[in-house]
């Protein structure tokens, strides 16, 4: 479990205080490939400390619920050669009277991310990361729509 206070000196309307408590499995097998997996599931609640004017009836404040499951595979071909997947889903709630800035509906959302990986040890001390993220985000409030594709790639000396 974790509490925490984050606050945002230039945008104190995002300013929250925070109740985080996460639950985690991490395992490798013994066999072929060395594979690891690594599962966590989590819940926060998310308390804004100021209200704004919401320009639809009176004031709304940031306040959020959040849960969630992650995982991440990882798999080795060769010593030279290893597979990772990160996939994850997080849903959310708004809470408390953010219903009336979007209308009178509460804000939910759900995101799922999934990230194939592949690292390449191409010389002794030299290794080529690539990495492909998908995420989606798909809410009841229009706004906070969207798919999302990253690609990027990585070379890193050891």
């Amino acid at each position: 479990m974790q509490v925490n206070s984050i606050r945002f000196p230039k945008n104190q309307v995002e300013d929250f205080d925070q109740a985080y408590v996460s639950a985690s499995l991490l395992h490798s097998f013994e066999r072929r490939g060395s594979p690891l997996l690594y599962v966590t599931a989590f819940t926060s609640v998310d308390h804004a400390k100021r209200e704004f004017d919401n320009g639809v009836a009176g004031t709304s404040t940031k306040s959020k619920t959040l849960g969630g499951v992650r995982s991440y595979a990882q798999y080795s071909i060769n010593p030279k050669l290893q597979l990772f997947n990160g996939l994850g889903v997080i849903l959310r709630k708004d809470q408390g009277r953010l219903r009336a800035f979007h209308g009178g509906r509460e804000g939910q959302g759900r995101l799922r991310r999934g990230e194939p990986r592949v690292a390449w040890q191409f010389r002794e001390k030299c290794a080529l990361r690539l990495q492909y993220a998908y995420s989606h985000n798909s809410s009841n409030i229009d706004i906070y729509d969207f798919k999302r594709s990253e690609v990027s790639s990585t070379i890193a000396a050891t």
